[in-house]
């Protein structure tokens, strides 16, 4: 089990780089606003830079306060559309807006992200002229005729893809249909990471409850299974640190950025069971889009999971 750095940084004091360890003040890191669980998932994930850094750091700033801006209007996007179970489509349009606004400030096509598999194949450069540019409006076409919830799908994932190359966070190895001694192999060697499913507070009925046991003088709270949601409108991102295999007993130990994280004590820390965690991944997080040879929209697996900047990677002195 890793733990994961309390707060987060004072932005007041300066970053001082890459690879160079982060000594700034840690102060409360407020819990999740609105549907951006991908955006704080990837906080402790993700080198912070701050307002004040070095001219080399410049760029990535920049990538900071871009991908901040389209959290806060997501944000705003939810107070100015409540919702509690079904999502009009006035909200899916306006943050889908939002979305499209992230890609076209890093300058990116959310067209070219749709990829067909006929219209973009290896051998596209042999094509002619007037056949790709067929394939290019048969593209659109199909864009343009998707239902607005898949577009809003679609457009979600093309965003969770983008902060994970801007954020230069690694995709995982892992997928859940792999033993839960791979998975722990994987956290020894790459550290926490981040998972999206039908998982988290979110996804339970009734409230955590504490465990009578503790890891390291730190609490560990569950949720009983039969409170587990079984439909669930939205993906949730939770930041897994830990896994154990006792005897038969299998479980995984998560983060959820439903919870503020205090400098001082941290997260919460919950506990479940690996075969309830694996069983509410029904898709992968990051995803490649296309349109097969019948014309129908396809996904295929890019990562199950998402682990840190190659700077961040856990060391031993992290462990709990």
């Amino acid at each position: 089990m890793w733990e994961l750095p309390p707060g987060k940084p004072d932005r007041r004091e300066s970053f001082k780089g890459y690879g160079v360890e982060d000594d700034r003040f840690r102060v409360t890191q407020s819990r999740q606003k609105g549907p951006t669980c991908s955006y704080y998932g990837f906080l402790p994930l993700r080198v912070r830079i701050g307002p004040f850094h070095g001219a080399s750091d410049s760029e990535s700033r920049t990538i900071e306060k871009a991908i901040s801006l389209w959290r806060k209007q997501v944000t705003a996007c939810a107070v100015r559309h409540p919702y509690s179970n079904k999502i009009p489509d006035e909200f899916l349009a306006d943050i889908s807006h939002c979305d499209r606004a992230l890609l076209t400030a890093f300058g990116i096509n959310p067209i070219d992200m749709f990829i067909s598999a006929s219209g973009r194949a290896k051998d596209w450069n042999s094509l002619s002229q007037m056949t790709q540019t067929m394939l290019i409006k048969f593209e659109l076409k199909l864009w343009d005729d998707l239902p607005l919830k898949v577009k809003r799908f679609l457009l979600q994932n093309f965003v969770i893809h983008t902060m994970m190359m801007k954020y230069q966070l690694q995709p995982s190895k892992w997928t859940p249909d792999q033993p839960i001694k791979n998975l722990i192999q994987i956290l020894k060697n790459y550290g926490p990471m981040a998972v999206a499913g039908n998982l988290g507070i979110s996804s339970y009925s009734s409230s955590a409850s504490c465990s009578t046991r503790k890891i390291a003088a730190r609490a560990i709270y569950y949720f009983p299974e039969w409170s587990k949601c079984d439909e669930y409108n939205e993906r949730h991102v939770i930041i897994l640190i830990g896994a154990e295999k006792l005897g038969d007993c299998e479980n995984i130990y998560y983060n959820d950025p439903n919870d503020s994280s205090c400098p001082v004590t941290g997260k919460r820390i919950y506990v479940e069971s690996y075969k309830t965690f694996t069983a509410a991944i029904t898709s992968p997080f990051i995803i490649k889009t296309g349109i097969n040879a019948e014309g129908q929209l396809h996904e295929t697996p890019e990562a199950y999971g998402v682990h840190a900047h190659p700077t961040l990677q856990p060391k031993p002195k992290s462990r709990l």
